[in-house]
């Protein structure tokens, strides 16, 4: 998708907030609710609909994002998911945070990625800018699972894959 919608399915869009390997990430607003989210969008139908199922497995869990339809849109997949804040790249104008701050973040991250191996899920592309913060800055929040696979299945270790 090279331009910016004006509409997906029954959202109104307002904004891009990225684009990478696996789809391009807008603002939407349900025209009923007037709700803001983030709208996933990809032509890779397979790929779309393996993160829309890894999403809604992680989603019943506590601290993972929201994530409420799929569908489609012209020649384009998309789904739609809870719209958070900025991420955790660090930028040099920033304030650097206490050691105390530091070691609760990092918590709070290992207890995700451990809620997700709980699951048989494994991540591929854990980096500072895949962790957001909500809009109220309180949780943390891991995204972006485009490369994210399920390792097991029924208890069974997969083949490991090079890529």
């Amino acid at each position: 998708m090279n331009e910016m919608p004006k509409k997906i399915g029954p959202y109104s869009i307002f904004g891009s907030l990225g684009k990478g390997g696996y789809g391009q990430v807008f603002v939407g607003r349900d025209s009923k609710t007037l709700q803001n989210y983030a709208i996933k969008v990809s032509a890779d139908q397979k790929d779309l609909k393996k993160e829309y199922k890894i999403l809604k497995t992680l989603c019943k869990l506590e601290g993972f994002i929201g994530v409420y339809e799929y569908g489609k849109f012209e020649s384009f997949d998309y789904f739609v998911m809870d719209l958070l804040s900025r991420n955790f790249h660090y930028k040099d104008s920033e304030t650097l945070l206490s050691l105390k701050s530091v070691i609760a973040i990092g918590l709070e991250i290992l207890g995700k990625i451990e809620a997700m191996h709980n699951l048989d899920i494994i991540h591929k592309d854990i980096k500072p800018s895949q962790f957001l913060l909500t809009t109220d800055m309180k949780k943390i929040y891991l995204v972006d699972y485009g490369m994210a696979r399920f390792f097991r299945t029924k208890g069974v270790h997969k083949e490991f894959d090079e890529v």
